[in-house]
């Protein structure tokens, strides 16, 4: 978190503010920056999906980066006092069971609301079986994002 405070972006931001924008979409440490080249690129997406993730199955996720810590779960995200880590630590305790499913919006940005489930060896799968990432779903020619 401490890394985003290289970005002119979050100039006036406190470390708080950076750890909470952290887990939302459209900030980074090389996010929107004019210099974006091929070693320094970034999607913006942070620990959104991991966020994302933990709130939809019920789970929690903490991040402690130096002095600063804060706590995810499916009630929202708060930050904690007294822990410290001279780096950033991310830690998640996710109920993931074979089978489990959401809806591709409750993951994925501009996910369609179609039910996707998670197994051990592929990861998250649609009805079909096909694999279902950030980008949409694999080998899909059904215009799903």
């Amino acid at each position: 978190m401490s890394s985003m405070g290289v970005n002119p972006l979050y100039s006036g931001f406190t470390p708080e503010q950076m750890m909470m924008c952290s887990l939302e979409e459209g900030y980074g440490q090389y996010y929107n920056l004019r210099e974006f080249n091929g070693a320094h690129t970034s999607g913006g997406r942070g620990l959104t999906y991991p966020k994302r993730l933990t709130q939809a199955l019920g789970g929690k996720m903490w991040v402690v980066s130096h002095g600063y810590a804060l706590e995810v779960s499916e009630h929202g995200t708060s930050m904690l006092e007294g822990l410290y880590y001279p780096g950033t630590l991310i830690s998640m305790r996710l109920p993931v069971r074979d089978g489990d499913r959401l809806l591709a919006s409750d993951m994925f940005t501009n996910g369609p609301e179609v039910p996707i489930t998670w197994n051990p060896q592929e990861g998250w799968v649609d009805h079909l079986g096909r694999q279902v990432d950030v980008d949409g779903v694999r080998g899909a020619d059904d215009g799903l994002w």
